[in-house]
């Protein structure tokens, strides 16, 4: 019985501060002399320059998207956001 489920589209742009995107690369990839912290984040800046500024595609959010800043949350506060706006999307949809 497929009409009782609603296709709801969501979209998350998923963003945190470059500091603590490289805190948590640096933790993630353990240490080693070339991802020294320094260096983790003067990448993650680099390349968020070349991705926002980027004549094709830049990245960002998408107007209809919502944005969910992680610099302060952990994983399990990211995923449980993640699921109260998807379950409030689907409530609005039925």
């Amino acid at each position: 019985m497929l009409d009782a489920f609603a296709i709801v589209e969501v979209k998350i742009f998923l963003d945190a501060a470059p500091e603590v995107r490289g805190q948590r690369r640096y933790q993630q990839n353990g240490p080693s002399e070339a991802s020294a912290p320094e260096s983790v984040l003067r990448e993650i800046r680099e390349r968020d320059l070349r991705d926002r500024t980027r004549a094709q595609s830049p990245l960002r959010a998408a107007p209809d998207a919502v944005v969910i800043d992680s610099t302060h949350l952990t994983l399990d506060e990211v995923v449980a956001r993640m699921e109260a706006l998807i379950t409030e999307r689907m409530a609005v949809a039925r």
